[in-house]
């Protein structure tokens, strides 16, 4: 639960950021001066929690697997896209600030940034789906521990 408390507060401050500036703004302030791929980094540690909260091995593996072999090609798409849109800009940008895992030593944050509220809202929703997720998957366990659900299978 802890991994899913930092993935959803994660996506939640990328957010403040980013909702209604991606596509035209290079973000680097928040979370993105201190990973270029805050969301992508905090949705691993949501996934990762919420295959830990299955109390298996198998879970939290086979989606760190799946993470790691999916989001690097997606992040690659988005940087040749993101180079094409803002040039030099996103090179200096990528020679300050790592690709994946954040440095805390560089956020830089301003004292007030745009947010587009109903964009945000949006953003909220899918920040909070890791919550969401766990909540379904101990409200499963509940229900088949109490007999309501059958156990269909075990995992390690």
């Amino acid at each position: 639960m802890i991994l899913v408390g930092f993935a959803s507060l994660g996506r939640l401050w990328c957010s403040v950021y980013i909702a209604g500036n991606k596509t035209y703004n290079l973000v680097e302030t928040g979370p993105f001066s201190m990973t270029r791929n805050p969301l992508y980094f905090f949705s691993f540690l949501g996934g990762v929690g919420v295959g830990l909260s299955t109390e298996t091995v198998i879970f939290p593996l086979v989606i760190g697997g799946l993470f790691a072999v999916w989001y690097p090609l997606v992040i690659r798409n988005e940087e040749t896209r993101l180079l094409e849109v803002h040039g030099d800009a996103f090179v200096d940008y990528m020679k300050r600030v790592p690709r994946f895992f954040p440095n805390p030593f560089l956020l830089v944050e301003p004292e007030q940034a745009p947010v587009y509220v109903k964009k945000f809202r949006k953003a909220m929703f899918d920040a909070l789906w890791f919550i969401w997720l766990v909540g379904l998957l101990e409200a499963g366990e509940g229900f088949r521990q109490s007999g309501i659900l059958p156990t269909l299978f075990t995992l390690l």
